[in-house]
């Protein structure tokens, strides 16, 4: 008997017995990926003294003024905020900056970065005076104008007197 069972089960399955799966057959899967806000960020000086053509003068006692830029390209959608630190001789907040451009000697030039070509909003690291940035393109890098100026009548020394800011972009 048993050899006939072995048999009939061999015939079923070289048969292709109705327990046997049809073909074709198919089955499904998710394709997964994730894009987070991806960003460049570089930037130009503030150079007060136009290439050395002009300089600083305590006595005169008016403000001098440059620009320079912060250039972000960011993927397409991507929101951001570009904040800027107090520099490396700064005593202020991120709510609060307070700038200074410094000689070797560590004289002390104080200076504001503005985010407005009216000098009204300081330009800092905090949620309220950082610059809003909505990405359109990442094909599109977004010049965002930085308004430096020295205000009027700081009786200071002469000498070279400079600073490094840093720009971060944050979401």
């Amino acid at each position: 008997m048993r050899k006939s069972l072995i048999v009939a089960a061999i015939g079923l399955f070289a048969a292709g017995g109705a327990s046997a799966a049809q073909l074709p057959q198919s089955a499904d899967f998710q394709v997964r990926a994730q894009v987070n806000a991806s960003c460049r960020i570089s930037a130009t000086d503030i150079d007060f003294t136009n290439g050395g053509t002009e300089a600083y003068d305590p006595i005169e006692g008016a403000a001098l003024t440059a620009n320079g830029s912060v250039d972000v390209r960011c993927n397409t959608g991507a929101v951001v905020k570009v904040r800027l630190d107090d520099g490396d001789h700064g005593t202020g907040t991120a709510a609060d900056p307070n700038r200074f451009m410094a000689t070797a000697g560590g004289d002390l030039l104080g200076y504001e970065i503005f985010s407005d070509s009216g000098y009204a909003t300081e330009w800092g690291a905090a949620d309220a005076n950082a610059v809003g940035y909505t990405s359109t393109s990442a094909a599109t890098t977004q010049s965002l104008v930085t308004y430096g100026r020295i205000p009027a009548s700081q009786d200071v020394p002469p000498g070279d007197y400079t600073d490094m800011v840093t720009a971060t972009i944050t979401l």
